[in-house]
């Protein structure tokens, strides 16, 4: 009979003790964080921190190449670069994600990285540097009306018309496409071929003219690089690994920038590789036969790999 009561004291401390377990999980992220807008607290990426390459020797090296590659976020499948745009996070319409730009100028702002002026990273630029690169002046015509010297109200007669320059901000949501800088080459180690992204470049579509005047559709713009960032700085690297990207199939499955970099499940397409001329595919060539010299460039440093190996 004693032997009984044991168990069965046992068994009910036993079930009170879960029972107050699972309340204390229940319980716990709400009253304590306030994790309302989740069901689970999600820390996978917030506390992730980059994987460092692997050392590489001089010695090892034995082919390199340097490509220079524009990824298009308005591309399909590069639009989880893009979105959710910058409009959407301000109406916090964008679910706790940010769009690469967002997440490289915000870094930038906070100091957490440093851009450089051009890709040999020598001279180190702030974020209003950075901004000012993008910037720009729109002419606009200004009407002045005659006032009113009784009533101090403007009248409707016209007393001037001038023309005059108004700064134009840089806006994250124009900011639609990318440029890297990347070393191809190949190990003695393991005769295998690899790739390095040292640098990206936010790239700014900055008009050239702009008038009241222009009902001929957009005004002309260049694109202009917005300051290289070193993507062999842990920072940096630390930075995107904790941003995710939109994942269409499973957003538990999420790959963060960091991730798609080092993966390259991105399209893009070869402008410049390293040459004699120090030029770029554009300098020499338009149309359709620069997209065919972007796809020999591609091919040849793809089939570089295989030919090294007989069969």
């Amino acid at each position: 009979m004693k032997k009984i009561a044991l168990c069965f004291g046992i068994s009910l401390l036993s079930v009170m003790a879960l029972s107050l377990q699972a309340q204390n999980v229940v319980t716990a992220p709400a009253e304590e964080e306030n994790n309302f807008a989740n069901f689970y607290e999600a820390t996978t990426n917030t506390g992730r921190k980059a994987v460092e390459y692997a050392f590489v020797r001089e010695a090892d090296v034995a082919w390199e190449c340097v490509i220079w590659r524009i990824i298009n976020f308005r591309e399909k499948f590069n639009e989880f670069f893009y979105y959710p745009t910058k409009e959407q996070a301000d109406a916090n319409d964008a679910q706790g994600r940010k769009n690469l730009a967002m997440t490289i100028m915000e870094a930038v702002e906070r100091g957490d990285i440093q851009v450089y002026e051009s890709e040999d990273f020598k001279i180190p630029i702030d974020y209003a540097a950075m901004r000012a690169k993008g910037a720009s002046t729109r002419r606009d015509r200004i009407t002045l009306y005659w006032t009113d010297p009784e009533t101090g109200e403007e009248t409707d007669e016209v007393r001037e018309e001038r023309d005059t320059n108004i700064a134009v901000e840089i806006s994250e949501d124009n900011i639609t496409q990318i440029k890297l800088k990347e070393y191809w080459y190949l190990n003695r180690q393991d005769a295998r071929q690899n790739v390095r992204i040292i640098g990206l470049s936010l790239m700014y579509p900055k008009p050239l003219r702009a008038s009241a005047d222009d009902d001929e559709g957009e005004a002309a713009f260049q694109l202009v690089d917005m300051g290289w960032i070193p993507m062999n700085d842990p920072r940096v690297r630390n930075v995107l690994v904790k941003q995710r990207a939109y994942d269409d199939y499973n957003e538990v499955t999420e790959r963060s920038y960091d991730d798609i970099f080092i993966t390259r499940y991105f399209s893009s397409y070869v402008v410049r590789e390293s040459n004699r001329y120090n030029r770029s595919i554009s300098d020499y060539l338009t149309g359709e036969d620069a997209l065919l010299a972007s796809e020999e460039i591609e091919n040849r440093i793809f089939n570089l790999e295989i030919d090294m190996w007989e069969y």
